[in-house]
């Protein structure tokens, strides 16, 4: 997500497809590791990423925990997303400035019931 200061940006990689490919590349596994890792076929998970066919809803949170990412975020490019392994520390005040930026929603109460999005309310 990027932080302009306005609740509107919207994530970078708009379908589920391209998240999980986004993911898969960030923790530097190929589609067949990562297709093993959940017990699908190759073509099954290229199919997903290329938006060809969606995961059943029973392999989004495995593939969730596979990929290191929330399944929030797997969902709507909101949230806890892939972590890259050149990434610089980001400094608690950028942080804060895109925590605030996040539109608060009915799902964060689900999938985050213990976070400061819920708090905050």
């Amino acid at each position: 997500m990027r932080c302009n200061g306005t609740a509107g940006d919207e994530p970078e990689q708009d379908t589920i497809g391209g998240r999980i490919s986004l993911a898969r590349e960030a923790l530097d596994l190929s589609p067949i590791e990562a297709a093993g890792a959940v017990d699908v076929g190759p073509a099954v998970w290229s199919d997903w990423e290329r938006d060809r066919s969606e995961p059943p809803p029973q392999m989004l949170a495995r593939i969730a925990e596979t990929l290191q990412v929330t399944l929030y975020w797997l969902l709507t490019g909101r949230g806890v997303g892939p972590r890259w392994q050149d990434l610089i520390e980001i400094s608690p005040s950028t942080l804060e400035c895109c925590w605030q930026a996040m539109e608060p929603s009915p799902l964060v109460d689900i999938f985050f019931p213990s976070s400061r999005l819920t708090a905050r309310r």
